[in-house]
């Protein structure tokens, strides 16, 4: 009796999770160009001269690193934080280079990973040293692009891992006054991945 109880309880919650779950989707708040190139992982897409290709997804339990690993609290902010890792190659298909500097004070694009389930949130990559001790593997870097040249690497990112509806954002950073309309239009790519 006790069983079907407990089994019947279980079954109820189930339901009204199917049923109820309203994911909060106001978007991540991050200023986009007014035309972005969307599709799914791997793409490649493209926007101007830049192409962004994905070759490779896991995800790294915060568990499996050692304990004593140096991490910025940005890296390890809470115990149910995992790191999604992204391997990406980004090329730049014009003959001028292109500026390619997502860290520190002379960011001009943004790498993000945004969710919109439970909540929207977006999450910037980690600094790519932190970025090449959880992974254990060459991170991406940051830099001018020179013309038909790839850049590889991996990116890091601390995500819980029952976020769903996972992107990969690649926009002009702006700065905090400034209109999307009145700054760089590219690249402007919205990668979208399977759950």
């Amino acid at each position: 009796m006790n069983a079907a109880i407990f089994v019947g309880a279980l079954l109820l919650a189930w339901l009204g999770y199917k049923l109820l779950h309203r994911p909060y989707d106001a978007g991540p708040g991050v200023p986009t160009p007014g035309k972005m190139s969307v599709g799914e992982a791997p793409g490649p897409l493209v926007s101007g001269d830049y192409r962004l290709r994905l070759d490779g997804v896991r995800w790294v339990d915060q568990d499996s690193l050692p304990k004593d690993l140096q991490l910025s609290f940005r890296a390890r902010p809470s115990a149910v934080v995992d790191y999604l890792v992204l391997d990406v190659s980004v090329t730049d298909l014009g003959r001028a280079e292109v500026p390619l500097t997502f860290t520190d004070a002379g960011q001009n694009v943004r790498l993000l990973v945004v969710s919109s389930d439970p909540e929207s949130v977006y999450i910037d990559p980690l600094d790519p040293r932190e970025a090449s001790r959880i992974s254990g593997v060459a991170p991406f870097t940051a830099g001018p692009l020179a013309a038909g040249a790839t850049r590889r690497g991996a990116l890091v990112y601390p995500v819980e891992r029952y976020r769903k509806g996972l992107r990969l954002l690649f926009v002009p950073a702006y700065a905090p006054a400034a209109s999307p309309r009145d700054g760089p239009q590219e690249p402007a790519i919205e990668m979208h991945f399977s759950d």
